[in-house]
C-alpha cells in the first residue's frame, strides 16, 4: 500500500485519533490467571496449570505454522485454468448457515477473507451436513483451495451465531494470518473459539487485532485504533492503515481492490433501539473493486447506521451489494434514511428459512429495500421471485410468508448466494 498523503477528504475536518484503553484480554496477559471457556452467561474457570500448558502448546503450534507460511511466501499457489482464487476476479459467497452468518471472499490478487462463521439454528439440516456444505464452499478453489490459509479473518462481534463454527469449518490446521475483532478476545469463547484462534492465528498476539472505529467528533468523540494504538499509515497490502475518507484500510492491491473497516465498537446510542451493545459495536466492512462497492454490516444497528451516515457517508452512498444489518431485523436495524443512503442494486439478508425462534428476516425491512430500489430505478431481477420472511399480522401475530419481489432481494435461507465483481 503506498503511503497516502494524509490530507483529509474535502469538506471534512481532520479526524482526531485517540488511543484506546489498555486491552485486557488474556492473550496480552499471557493467560495470567484463567480463561473463560463457555458462554459469558455460564463461565467456567479452567485451572491455571492446565491453561499454561495449553498456551505453551498453542505457541509451539503457531510458530510451526508461521514457519510454513514464511516458506511458502504467505501466498497461495497459482490456481491453473478455470475460476480460482487469484485469477483477477473478486469472488464473494454468502453461505447458507441457517440462523448465523458466514461470508467468504477472494481478492483478484489471491487473498482470502472470511467474515464471520457461525450458526445457532438450521432446521431441516443436520449439523454434520451444515458443516460439510459450508466446508465445500470455503475450500473451493475459488477461495481457500489447497492452501489451507485464510489471509484475513473478521469476526464482526461476539454473538455465537457469527463465530461458533470457525473450527468446525476451517479445521484444526488452517492458518490465519490476521484476525480483526470488535471485542475482547475472551468474548469469543463459545465452542472454545478463543483458544482455537490463539493457536491458529499465526501472527500470535500481533496477528490478532481489536479494532475500534467510533470517533464522531460532532456527536460522540471516540477513537480510531488498532490493537489499542492509533491506526497508522500502512506501507504494505495487508497492513492496517488510516483511510483519508474514514475508517481503517486493511487491504489494497495493484488491481484496485480495497477492503476498509468503516465502523467497529460504536457505543453511542444515536437511536432508541432494542439492540445489544455487541450488535451496535459490529464491524462494518466495505469492499471495493472494478468501480463497484459491497457493504457487509454484521449485526449493525440503527445507531451503527447513523454513525456510518455521519462518518462514512460518501463511501457508503449508492453501493452495489449490501448484506443487510442484523439479519434484516425491523426492531434493530435498517433505518429508512440508511436504506435510502446506501441505495443498493442488490440486498442480501443472512437468515434461515422459517426459524420461529428468531423470526428473521422481517418483511417490513425487505419491503423497504424493494421500495427504495423501485424509486431509484434499479434494474429489476430477471424474474419475480419468492423470498421467505416474517410478516406482522393483525393482533400482534407474526407469520412466516413467501413474499414476491421484483428486485434483487434474497436471503441465504434459500441457498448460498454468489457475487462476482
Amino acid at each position: 500500500m503506498t503511503t497516502p498523503s494524509g490530507a483529509p477528504a474535502p469538506g471534512k475536518a481532520p479526524r482526531a485519533r485517540k488511543t484506546a484503553a489498555a486491552d485486557t484480554d488474556p492473550y496480552k496477559k499471557t493467560f495470567a490467571a484463567s480463561r473463560v471457556t463457555t458462554s459469558r452467561q455460564n463461565a467456567v474457570v479452567v485451572n491455571q496449570a492446565t491453561q499454561q500448558a495449553a498456551l505453551a502448546a498453542a505457541q509451539a503450534t503457531a510458530q510451526g505454522m508461521k514457519n510454513l507460511s514464511a516458506a511458502a511466501g504467505g501466498r497461495r499457489p497459482a490456481g491453473g485454468s478455470g475460476a480460482h482464487c487469484g485469477d483477477g476476479n473478486l469472488y464473494v459467497c454468502f453461505l447458507s448457515v441457517g440462523q448465523g452468518d458466514c461470508t467468504i471472499i477472494s481478492t483478484p490478487g489471491g487473498r482470502v477473507v472470511l467474515i464471520d462463521c457461525g450458526s445457532t439454528a438450521a432446521p431441516g439440516v443436520t449439523l454434520a451436513a451444515l458443516i460439510a456444505n459450508t466446508k465445500a464452499v470455503v475450500y473451493d478453489r475459488k477461495f481457500i483451495g489447497l492452501s489451507n490459509q485464510v489471509d484475513i479473518l473478521i469476526t464482526t462481534h461476539p454473538d455465537a451465531d457469527h463465530y461458533n463454527k470457525l473450527e468446525d469449518v476451517l479445521g484444526s490446521t488452517c492458518q490465519i494470518l490476521t484476525w480483526y475483532h470488535s471485542a475482547d478476545r475472551i468474548a469469543y469463547s463459545v465452542a472454545q473459539t478463543s483458544a482455537y484462534l490463539a493457536t491458529n492465528v499465526i501472527g500470535g498476539p500481533h496477528g490478532a487485532q481489536r479494532v475500534i472505529i467510533n470517533d464522531d467528533p460532532s456527536n460522540a468523540p471516540g477513537e480510531t485504533t488498532v490493537g489499542g494504538a492509533p491506526a497508522p499509515w500502512g506501507n504494505g497490502p495487508l497492513d492496517p492503515a488510516l483511510d483519508p475518507n474514514g475508517g481503517i484500510r486493511i487491504y489494497e492491491d495493484v488491481s484496485g481492490c480495497m477492503i476498509t473497516l468503516l465502523a467497529a465498537g460504536v457505543n453511542h446510542p444515536y437511536h432508541n433501539e432494542t439492540a445489544t451493545p455487541e450488535n451496535r459495536g459490529s464491524i462494518v466492512t466495505l469492499v471495493e473493486f472494478n468501480k463497484k462497492k459491497l457493504l457487509i454490516c454484521g449485526d449493525a444497528t440503527k445507531s451503527t447506521e447513523q454513525f456510518l451516515i455521519y462518518q462514512a457517508g460518501t463511501q457508503i452512498r449508492n453501493v452495489d451489494v449490501i448484506q443487510i444489518g442484523h439479519h434484516a431485523s425491523k426492531l434493530t436495524s435498517s433505518l429508512p434514511a440508511f436504506v435510502g443512503h446506501v441505495n443498493p442494486v442488490r440486498a442480501i439478508a443472512s437468515a434461515g428459512l422459517n426459524i420461529l425462534q428468531h423470526r428473521l428476516p422481517s418483511k417490513e425491512v425487505l419491503d423497504r429495500y424493494e421500495t427504495q430500489m423501485k424509486s431509484a430505478g434499479r434494474k429489476q431481477a430477471a424474474t419475480p421471485h419468492a423470498v421467505g420472511c416474517w410478516e406482522e399480522l393483525a393482533m400482534n401475530n407474526i407469520a412466516h410468508t413467501m413474499a414476491s419481489y421484483t428486485y434483487d432481494i434474497d436471503t441465504t435461507g434459500q441457498g448460498l448466494l454468489e457475487v462476482t465483481l
